[in-house]
């Protein structure tokens, strides 16, 4: 993408990002990451 015409990033999360379900702490933890880093890198350029 850096040496070519341009692209897209496309990162998927998940409703685990901002909703509780038992036993899926280190799940929703990666995918609110993913979610915190894009909106980082949307906002903040």
């Amino acid at each position: 993408m850096a040496f070519g015409n341009g692209g897209a990033i496309v990162n998927t999360s998940s409703w685990l990002a901002r909703n509780v379900v038992p036993g899926s702490s280190a799940y929703g933890a990666s995918k609110g990451g993913i979610d915190a880093m894009m909106w980082a890198r949307r906002e903040g350029g």
